[in-house]
């Protein structure tokens, strides 16, 4: 059996959810894809992280490939260097950012709310309404969801329990709701 036949009848048994036809293709391939990402990474650490996401969205989108549009291969490497790339960008706007976060002052904050005004301003006056959330609540506000850190990477970075950011966030959210329901 040749080894595009192979990964073909794994893959129709993966899209039924086969476990053993899964592994089966890991077998086969895992060291050619960690092979190629190590090459578009140069990071052996992300490499491993992006090959396993790579993997779990080859389970959850089996259902995607068709053999009749060509070999199961291109397919795998093409998922994988989408993930590739992700990681990249990922890991670009959190190193161009994550290091600074503890030097962002209340005049950089302002700008990047000012800059952003016309996206905030859609029937409401969310832009003001953040102005009146306190500076801690507000700047974790900020990095969470302009910048898409997790709880986790800001409690790291800002040195806070975890808890403390997360009520910073809650309460602030909720002082963002009262304002903009008044």
């Amino acid at each position: 059996m040749s080894w595009k036949h192979s990964l073909d009848k794994d893959m129709a048994s993966i899209k039924l959810g086969d476990r053993s036809a899964f592994e089966s293709l890991y077998a086969k391939t895992s060291s050619k894809l960690f092979g190629l990402l190590i090459k578009l990474l140069n990071d052996p650490d992300l490499a491993a992280d992006v090959l396993q996401e790579s993997y779990i969205k080859i389970w959850l989108n089996s259902h995607q490939y068709h053999s009749s549009t060509g070999d199961p291969w291109p397919w795998i490497c093409q998922l994988t260097r989408h993930c590739a790339l992700d990681a990249l960008r990922s890991k670009k706007r959190h190193s161009s950012v994550i290091d600074d976060i503890e030097t962002i002052s209340e005049a950089e904050l302002e700008t990047l709310l000012q800059s952003q005004k016309p996206y905030l301003d859609i029937g409401y006056d969310l832009h003001s309404c953040l102005q009146k959330v306190r500076k801690d609540a507000r700047h974790t506000i900020v990095l969470a969801y302009f910048y898409g850190f997790s709880h986790s990477e800001l409690a790291v970075k800002l040195q806070q329990p975890l808890g403390t950011l997360k009520s910073w966030v809650k309460r602030g959210l909720k002082e963002i709701e009262s304002c903009l329901q008044d």
